[in-house]
């Protein structure tokens, strides 16, 4: 048995919080570490981000240069032990007529008598895998009174107990909340998992409006895991959080960034017009019809064996066609009124027949990165070769996004002249 003191510090979010101090042993002997697996099935089998190696290596470096000062340790680390019983029979107060925040209790810590006996690194994990790599290679150096005194060392830490790995997240959450310590796409699946899962945390922080995502990114995130999981044209083409093969793929974040203008627009629409499908559906079988009709227009830019050789699917050039998409959107309905109409909005070859004319070699052309005109499915070419890729910023891509529906009206004026 460990016998570790606690202050009681109070409750938050249902969830009771102390503070105290433990032996960097016991910490590393039994500490966890909730990564984030791509490939799991969601955040309830973690939730953080991969460390980096060079900034493990730099807290194992300077504990080891100056394990005295232990200065990487001046501020606590979170931890939390998920053993449902632990909390009710091992945390008691020193004084029971004292029970209040800021007494002190004792928790007695028997890991070996406990199903779940980890304490998993809410917050500090880079400085506990840098401890724990600077006790290895100590052990390797056979420098035994080194790890003898990096055992001894105590570690401040606050340290929950709850079985409610959602909680646990959304303790993570609100830690890094207000810094940039989770990146972006992080964030967003940690809020869509919760959101998704009917945890009350999660919806309470999109729907209040105090975070930063909102019901629309809820929204447009589940877009983005239907164009993951089931589009014939992205369906390798999205990175997920932590996923290590990112090369030529648009981040989860930057894909529903790119859909959520259009989700709204379909929102308002769907709403409008009584439809039942849901926003979610409608938007990605518009989406997947627009990229597909795209496809069947220019295969050569979607074909695996030449695919590279384009960059129509890098984020800044996705999101211009996909601002392209929402004008369709939005004008096609006066359209229809003025006498024109184009056809079902999640038929590929609606899309086809508004392109292949408008962007053929004929009708677009543009300057490339050499100084030279380029025409039709060449302005989409990698690096110099192509022009699209200069198109970054918002006003360029916003002039793009003009050039390209510009051409697309103009060829609809020459059967209907109304069209405006």
């Amino acid at each position: 048995m460990i016998r570790i003191n606690l202050i009681k510090i109070g409750e938050r979010i249902g969830v009771t919080f102390y503070t105290g101090a433990i032996k960097a042993e016991v910490l590393l002997d039994y500490c966890g570490y909730p990564t984030y697996d791509p490939t799991s099935q969601g955040i309830v089998d973690g939730y953080q981000r991969l460390q980096k190696d060079s900034a493990v290596s730099n807290v194992a470096e300077r504990t080891r240069r100056a394990l005295t000062d232990f200065d990487s340790f001046v501020d606590n680390i979170n931890g939390n032990i998920r053993d449902p019983e632990v909390h009710n029979l091992a945390v008691r107060p020193l004084n029971s007529k004292k029970t209040g925040d800021g007494d002190i209790y004792t928790f007695d810590y028997t890991p070996a008598s406990l199903k779940l006996p980890q304490i998993w690194t809410v917050d500090g994990q880079t400085r506990v895998k840098g401890l724990a790599y600077a006790r290895a290679l100590a052990q390797t150096d056979k420098a035994y009174k080194e790890v003898a005194r990096i055992n001894d060392m105590s570690v401040g830490i606050n340290l929950t107990f709850t079985a409610d790995i959602y909680k646990e997240c959304f303790i993570f959450y609100l830690l890094n909340h207000y810094s940039t310590n989770i990146p972006p796409e992080g964030a967003l699946r940690m809020m869509y998992d919760g959101f998704k899962n009917g945890k009350v945390n999660f919806k309470n922080e999109i729907t209040s409006g105090r975070g930063r995502t909102s019901f629309a990114d809820i929204e447009s995130m589940e877009v983005t895991e239907r164009l993951i999981h089931k589009s014939n044209i992205w369906v390798d083409s999205i990175s997920d959080f932590n996923e290590e093969n990112r090369a030529n793929k648009i981040s989860i974040r930057a894909m529903t960034n790119i859909l959520k203008p259009l989700s709204i627009s379909v929102d308002n629409y769907r709403k409008q017009k009584n439809i039942a499908k849901s926003t979610v559906m409608l938007t990605f079988e518009i989406f997947e019809a627009y990229w597909k009709g795209l496809e069947i227009w220019a295969p050569v830019m979607f074909d695996p064996k030449t695919k590279s050789d384009y960059g129509i699917m890098k984020a800044s050039q996705a999101e211009v066609l996909t601002q392209v998409l929402i004008k369709i959107f939005e004008e096609h309905s006066s359209w229809k009124k003025l006498g024109t109409t184009i056809g079902s909005l999640t038929d590929p070859k609606t899309y086809q027949s508004l392109i292949k004319v408008a962007f053929d070699k004929n009708n677009l052309d543009d300057m490339n990165g050499f100084g030279n005109k380029v025409y039709g499915t060449d302005c989409w070419k990698v690096g110099k070769a192509g022009s699209m890729g200069k198109y970054t910023n918002s006003a360029a891509k916003r002039d793009m996004r003009d050039t390209l529906f510009g051409n697309i009206k103009t060829e609809l004026k020459k059967k209907n002249p109304s069209i405006i």
